[in-house]
């Protein structure tokens, strides 16, 4: 195996999760790891490349070889396969040099890839909300009638905004919230506060479904506070 571990920053990896190529992806860093940057056609892998990706065949492997030939992260002469710098996925998606990277461990990640790309995703959120924050101030948003639901920090995320600033659907981002706590990439803390008096009407007629009752209390569902620490 030629590389172990492969840098990618993290605005690049929210852009491929949303484009839905994620699975692709982690054949493309399976090959490069075990091959570098080039290797013979009848050379490649693919009962290793599955292996590393938890694929189960060799099908599978050059159903996802064809398509990164298709899109060109994959070149080929008919004789070797060249497999396309990060710096080449990094122009294909406007992406910056100065940009925050993860180091991906091959052997032990690619299996979760889709975790991996949401937290790492995740990381690219905040990190734009922090720029815009140091840019024009915080920001709380307000309902049409002026009421703001909660004062939000960089890392109070809600789903409506991961699946808009990622680009993938908010049952999409339910699953991979649950999925990235459980191995360990990110933590999830629920916000919830009581209900004040002055407010209870208001919040009955506009956000029910935020309210729940606990030892007689009623209490606000707010939006959850994610923190990543891998």
């Amino acid at each position: 195996m030629k590389h172990e571990e492969l840098n990618i920053p993290n605005k690049l990896g929210r852009c491929i999760l949303g484009d839905g190529k994620g699975a692709s992806f982690r054949v493309w860093i399976a090959a490069k790891g075990i091959h570098g940057s080039h290797c013979k056609v009848d050379e490649l892998q693919h009962d290793y490349i599955a292996e590393l990706s938890g694929l189960n065949s060799k099908q599978a492997v050059s159903y996802h070889i064809d398509k990164l030939l298709e899109w060109n992260w994959i070149g080929t002469d008919g004789e070797r396969y060249f497999f396309r710098p990060v710096k080449y996925l990094k122009q294909v998606y406007g992406v910056s040099d100065k940009a925050n990277n993860y180091k991906i461990d091959i052997k032990k990640e690619l299996k979760d890839i889709k975790a991996v790309l949401f937290f790492m995703s995740v990381k690219a959120v905040i990190a734009y909300r922090r720029f815009v924050e140091s840019t024009n101030g915080d920001h709380q948003q307000a309902d049409a009638n002026g009421y703001t639901l909660q004062y939000y920090k960089t890392n109070d995320l809600s789903v409506r905004l991961l699946s808009k600033l990622i680009g993938i659907t908010q049952n999409m981002v339910h699953r991979l919230k649950h999925y990235a706590e459980k191995l360990g990439y990110i933590t999830i803390r629920k916000n919830v506060r009581p209900v004040l008096n002055w407010e209870r009407s208001y919040l009955f007629d506009n956000y029910y479904d935020h309210l729940f009752k606990q030892n007689e209390i009623i209490k606000l569902r707010m939006t959850d506070t994610i923190k990543t620490y891998v």
